[in-house]
């Protein structure tokens, strides 16, 4: 009989595949504890986070899917965290600071986030229908195919902030600063936008500026003659559908 037949393969793991697969499972233990006590020190009150953060600036906040739906963090700092598929719906962030943070696939439907500080975060695809955004600072935003139906947006500056394939319908977008925010297939034919500014926005036609100043949207450098008072998804070549 054949002797290597006889031989029943071992594919045992060489010592650096057990290393890396123990190292992989102390960080996603590690992970989930970090969170754990991140959770538990978010809920034991704002002012108490916002030192802890404070005295431990070099600590990154890792609340990846955590479930805050309804929390009070009005003011608390969350710049730079990692919220992405959190739950935040109805919770109140009103005026947090929430700069450079990651709030990817998030839910913050009917949230409070009057007054937010949100520069530079990433809110690509997160949920924000109904969400309440008065006066947030969303300049350089990532709003990439964000849900902000019947959000209320009054007063928020947007200025180049990326809404490319955001649905805006039936938000409210008065006195709203939207200069060179990026607006490729943005859906924003049923928006309030009167008082908006729309300046320099890449993927705005001829057609979409003349829709948006029937609406009463203010569009510097150009006529505020109304040149065609119909809907901007008329026109295949136009970008707001």
């Amino acid at each position: 009989m054949n002797q290597f037949l006889d031989q029943q393969p071992t594919h045992q793991p060489s010592n650096q595949q057990a290393n890396q697969q123990a190292n992989w499972e102390l960080a996603k233990k590690l992970a989930v504890q970090t969170a754990a006590e991140q959770i538990a020190r978010l809920k034991s009150g704002v002012a108490h986070w916002n030192q802890w953060r404070k005295a431990h600036p070099n600590i990154g906040i890792e609340l990846l899917g955590a479930a805050l739906s309804e929390i009070n963090l009005s003011g608390a700092d969350l710049s730079e965290a990692d919220l992405r598929q959190a739950n935040l719906s109805r919770a109140n962030l009103g005026g947090a600071d929430l700069v450079s943070s990651y709030l990817i696939g998030a839910t913050l439907c009917d949230a409070n986030l009057s007054g937010a500080d949100l520069r530079g975060a990433d809110l690509s695809l997160t949920h924000l229908a109904g969400a309440d955004l008065r006066g947030a600072d969303l300049r350089l935003a990532n709003l990439n195919g964000a849900d902000l139906r019947e959000a209320d947006l009054r007063g928020a500056d947007l200025s180049l902030a990326d809404l490319s394939l955001a649905s805006l319908d039936f938000a409210n977008l008065v006195g709203a600063d939207l200069g060179e925010a990026i607006l490729s297939e943005t859906s924003l034919r049923t928006a309030n936008v009167k008082e908006a500014l729309f300046s320099e926005n890449p993927g705005l036609s001829a057609h979409d500026k003349a829709y948006l100043i029937s609406r009463g949207a203010v569009v510097p450098g150009n006529s505020q003659k109304v040149v065609a008072n119909r809907p901007p998804n008329i026109r295949p070549e136009t970008t707001l559908t």
